[in-house]
């Protein structure tokens, strides 16, 4: 019974209801539009809203070095001490920081020296080296660089040994 009661409730509802007229489609196209500024300008607002707070909040932030409010002079010093490891401190680790760009630099140049010569040239090289600057007396100027020459003859390195003992050949 309470079920019957309520369905004819409902159907003398919906009887009495009057639907809402039909908008015009150009002023639900201005709604939708507006609507879409307002969200765009409140995003924009939130925005700048957010960089102000932490602009603010930066700006107000309590320092890391203290004030002495003590007159004891004792006091003084330890903070003065302890502003200057800090400092110290600061200028290692930007020291440190160089020092490793530096030392970086350094390993990507080798890394490109080392790519582009072969090993042979790399072991002719050293021989060349070996011989121009090692070497005691023209006999063993000599022999480095016909090694060179017996070992690596393809290379840049054994051309300069060719030169180098045509050269001593002609001293004589």
């Amino acid at each position: 019974m309470i079920q019957h009661d309520l369905k004819i409730s409902l159907k003398q509802a919906d009887a009495a209801f009057s639907a809402p007229p039909l908008q015009d489609p150009t002023t639900l196209a201005r709604r939708v539009q507006q609507t879409s500024r307002n969200r765009s300008s409140f995003r924009a607002l939130a925005a700048v809203l957010i960089t102000v707070g932490i602009g603010t909040l930066t700006l107000h932030r309590p320092s890391h070095l203290t004030v002495s409010t003590a007159t004891d002079p004792r006091a003084d010093l330890q903070n003065i001490r302890h502003e200057i490891a800090m400092h110290e401190q600061t200028t290692r680790d930007l020291l440190q920081a160089e020092h490793l760009e530096h030392t970086a630099g350094r390993i990507a140049i080798a890394r490109e020296l080392s790519t582009g010569r072969t090993a042979a040239e790399r072991a002719a090289s050293a021989l060349l080296w070996q011989a121009e600057h090692e070497s005691l007396h023209p006999g063993q100027s000599l022999r480095a660089y016909s090694d060179v020459v017996h070992y690596f003859p393809d290379t840049f390195s054994a051309n300069i040994a060719r030169q180098r003992l045509q050269q001593l050949q002609k001293e004589g």
